[in-house]
């Protein structure tokens, strides 16, 4: 028995075996189940971008499992200015937590800050090089200070796992490195917003016959992230890590070569991403290449092979969204089949 699915960001519909979809759509779900956290909140910092003085980001109180902060800004002013991310456990007991940081900038080129940003923490997100952080009850500690020099662009991301779930008070904040103790005092008129979303990680499973010769996935497109409470759209869902979980089945006779290409639909930009643990990164991208999509990954299935690939992505800051991740499906011969042919 044959039967169509399409899942949330397909583009075509695929067909597969009943019993074969069940079972290997079983194995990825719970791959994927193990990855993701209960509790996540993801803070995006880049409203507006341009940074013009001290000011107050954000402040609020966190008892998720999982924080991931992203911040991208530019400096206007004509002096320094420092981005300060403080955390206080407001708990009774000791707050026992883990770390990843990743820092780009300060540089006038907003693309490369970006890229550079997100390309380390993915290398740092798949080796779990976590540093640990231990905070007493009633104790704050600046964890993140990072140098905006003027017209220099700025990029990080911050992820914070808090097992636990002990109550965090967390303050994000533009000060003057001159006047730090002043910097405080003049944040109720500062112009900066910072935006909270519940979606960190979303993930997407596909079984795909290789028959098919074409499939599309699009990252940072619909639905968009929104802040519950401001309201606040994050259009291209700048900091979402994507899991893409694909199962392809091959069940010709022939053999099938397997590519996996890059296409903008949004504008310059790069991506990066790990393809089976492995980085992979894009060259740089303007909007009218979406006509000569990039190769980021090849593979060839044997007649009835079925191959599990997984990717990890996340839309970086600095570039322009969505964009399209194209598998492309198509037989091959191989010297075996030449043989048979005389």
């Amino acid at each position: 028995m044959e039967f169509n699915y399409t899942g949330a960001f397909d583009q075509f519909p695929m067909k597969c075996n009943r019993f074969v979809f069940f079972f290997l759509f079983s194995v990825v779900f719970t791959h994927i189940q193990a990855f993701q956290k209960e509790n996540t909140l993801l803070i995006v910092s880049n409203i507006p971008e341009t940074l013009l003085g001290p000011g107050r980001i954000l402040e609020r109180e966190i008892d998720a499992e999982t924080l991931r902060l992203v911040y991208y800004h530019q400096n206007a002013a004509s002096h320094n200015l420092t981005f300060h991310a403080f955390i206080r456990n407001d708990g009774i007991t000791t707050a026992n937590l883990s770390f990843i940081r990743s820092e780009g900038g300060p540089s006038r080129d907003g693309i490369f800050v970006g890229h550079k940003t997100t390309r380390t923490f993915l290398s740092l997100l798949s080796q779990n090089q976590y540093k640990n952080l231990t905070i007493g009850p009633g104790v704050g500690k600046s964890i993140l200070f990072q140098n905006v020099t003027p017209l220099s662009i700025v990029s990080g991301i911050l992820q914070i796992l808090n097992p636990d779930r002990m109550p965090l008070h967390l303050k994000l904040h533009i000060i003057d490195p001159e006047y730090r103790h002043l910097s405080s005092l003049n944040e109720t008129e500062a112009p900066y917003k910072g935006a909270v979303f519940t979606e960190s990680f979303r993930k997407k499973t596909i079984l795909l016959d290789c028959n098919q010769p074409l499939y599309e996935i699009r990252i940072g497109d619909k639905p968009f992230l929104r802040d519950n409470v401001t309201g606040i759209e994050l259009k291209g869902n700048y900091g979402l890590l994507y899991s893409i979980q694909i199962q392809l089945v091959n069940a010709s006779p022939t053999f099938r070569q397997v590519t996996l290409y890059y296409a903008p639909r949004g504008g310059i930009g790069r991506g990066t991403m790990l393809i089976e643990d492995k980085m992979m990164e894009t060259s740089l991208f303007r909007l009218e290449d979406y006509l000569s999509p990039e190769k980021v990954y090849s593979l060839t299935l044997n007649p009835g092979q079925n191959k599990h690939v997984s990717l990890l992505t996340m839309p970086q800051a600095g570039s322009f969204y969505p964009v399209s991740l194209i598998i492309q499906s198509e037989p091959v011969l191989r010297i075996a089949e030449l043989s048979d042919e005389y």
